[in-house]
Formats: structure tokens, sequence, C-alpha cells
């Protein structure tokens, strides 16, 4: 551990290193980190879909002359409020996986109650941090849309730095800032490659309504069908996403300041 440590120090930032790391992280405990991410990120996407499959019944039932102009204004809501929810359940996976993350570093067996455990003691802080972090770019996208880009990066490890440094959320967004200095470049390139993921992920999803299940929703088997392929996809390009974002951090931690053993001892306590 103290010799990776070192390399890391003397050899700079590693994309391979965190695509190493983020990997390992995963295949160390894979039941752990798709636990996690089920717990933290799916069950709340899955909320918010059920929440507009009502909202649209709802408004099919009671105003049906007026539906296209409702629906049409419905989807923005739902396309924006999207957004917001996908950054919340991201900094709430994070948040977790960056436990599971340091153990794999430090050369210990990850476990699904040490990262659901960190992450529910800052589960509050979390939720705040995740709001504030869609909300910020969520505007900056629709602005100009290279704000919202430039933010994500520059708080890309705002959520493992608020569970691991035990700090608050406006200093976690000043720590992320300081630890992606140097390297933004790199981290915006694996950004870029996650979007790219979840865009494939959505496309395969779409695929799979419009070739499988399209004209034959209403027979349960094939409703439970979708879900379930909807749920499974979602959850393990979830579970990439926050290995690689927890990698990043341990990565630019371990780059800028070390992991000395009274630190480790201090996060693992």
């Amino acid at each position: 551990m103290a010799h990776g440590i070192q390399n890391a120090q003397s050899t700079g930032f590693s994309t391979s290193r965190v695509f190493n790391r983020a990997f390992g992280t995963v295949a160390a405990n894979p039941l752990a980190a798709l636990g996690i991410t089920l717990l933290f990120g799916v069950l709340l996407g899955e909320a918010h879909a059920d929440a507009y499959i009502y909202a649209a019944r709802y408004i099919y039932a009671e105003v049906p002359l007026q539906a296209v102009r409702w629906f049409g204004a419905l989807a923005v809501a739902k396309n924006l409020s999207g957004l917001v929810v996908a950054s919340l359940g991201a900094c709430m996976v994070q948040g977790a996986m960056v436990r599971l993350t340091s153990a794999h570093d430090a050369a210990q067996r990850p476990s699904f109650p040490e990262g659901a455990g960190a992450a529910a003691r800052a589960l509050f802080p979390l939720i705040v941090l995740g709001l504030l972090i869609g909300l910020c770019t969520t505007i900056g996208l629709l602005a100009l849309v290279l704000p919202g880009v430039l933010l994500s990066v520059v708080w890309a490890v705002s959520a493992p730095v608020l569970v691991e440094e035990q700090c608050g959320v406006i200093a976690a967004l000043g720590r992320s800032r300081a630890l992606t200095q140097g390297v933004r470049g790199q981290i915006l390139g694996m950004v870029i490659l996650l979007w790219g993921l979840e865009m494939g992920g959505s496309l395969l999803r779409g695929w799979l309504y419009r070739h499988l299940y399209m004209g034959v929703m209403e027979q349960p088997a094939t409703v439970l069908a979708y879900r379930l392929s909807w749920v499974v996809t979602g959850m393990i390009l979830k579970t990439c996403s926050a290995a690689l974002y927890t990698s990043i951090y341990v990565e630019l931690r371990n780059w800028k300041h070390g992991a000395s053993d009274e630190v480790l001892a201090e996060i693992f306590a």
C-alpha cells in the first residue's frame, strides 16, 4: 500500500490506475457494489419514473381534452427533474462506494455494510449536496451547456470528499475544486466516456422497448421483464460510474497528499 502511494505521488495522476482501481473495487465484491447502487441510486430513479407514469395517467384521466398540451409540459418537467434526481442518486452512490474503493486501495476486502453505513451517516449532507449540484449543473447546461460541463468536472469528487473527509457541503465543493485542479482535462475525458456509456444504455433500453415490449406492454410478464431490464442495465452503468468517480478521488488524494497509515486508520476506525 505504501509503495502504491509513493508511486502515485511520483508518477502523478494516472488514468490507467483510476480504471484499474475502479474495476478492481467492483470485482473484489460485486454484490456489495451492485447492492449499494441498487439501494442508493436505482430505487431513486425508479421512484422518479413511477411518479412520471402516475402523473401522466392522472392527466389523461382527468383532462383528456388538454392531454397533449399537459403532456408536453410534463415531459419537460420530467427531463429537468431527471437531471437533478440523477445527480442526487450519483452523489449518494459515490458516497457509499468511496469506502469500498478506499478499502480496496488499502488491500482490504470491501463490504456492503461498510459502504452503506458510511453513506447513511452522511445521508442528509449527501442529499443537500446532490440537490445543489443537480440544480447548478442543470441550470448551467440549460444556459450555455459549457458551464454545466465545467461544474460537473470541478465538483466531480465532492461526494467522496464529503463522506471520507467528514466535512460540510460547501467545504466538500471547495475541496473537490482544489483536488481536480491541474487534471481537469483528463477528468473531463472520463466524464464524457461515462456520459457516452449512459447514452448507450438509454439507447439499449429504448431498443428493447420498441422491438420487444411495445404492443404487448399490458401483459404482466412483459411489464416485469421490461422493468427488470431497465433496473439491471441502470444498476450496472451506475455502479461503473460511481466506482470510477470514487477511484478518481482516491487517485487525486494519493497523488496530492498521500495516505498515511494514520489517515487510513482514521478512515476505517
